[in-house]
């Protein structure tokens, strides 16, 4: 018991540096996973908000078209009626605020 005691004190520095070591591996090697997992997630990050403009820039084309498209009907139809009819229908539409009953 006494000569394993004495190995261990002859060697403590030895054990000692060993251990240490082994933690600085343990710590690289979990510096690096994190590393690469947060270059991972950042990635995919990216990603996704470049997908999101993508889809918020084809969205506002598609309702940009869609609006150019109804008001070039709208001034068709316009174009097409009668100054009477124009005036007829703005009046059935839209009112002023004291005109709720119909009269001026």
């Amino acid at each position: 018991m006494t000569i394993v005691i004495a190995w261990i004190l002859s060697h403590l520095s030895l054990i000692g540096g060993g251990v240490a070591a082994l933690v600085g591996i343990i710590t690289t090697v979990f510096g690096l996973g994190h590393s690469k997992g947060k270059a991972t997630a950042e990635t995919a990050a990216k990603i996704e908000t470049v997908e999101a403009e993508k889809q918020a820039i084809k969205d506002m084309a598609t309702r940009q078209t869609t609006v150019t498209t109804e008001a070039a009907n709208v001034q068709e139809n316009v174009n097409h009626m009668s100054d009477a009819d124009v005036d007829s229908e703005l009046l059935s539409k839209y009112a002023y605020p004291a005109d709720k009953d119909g009269s001026r």
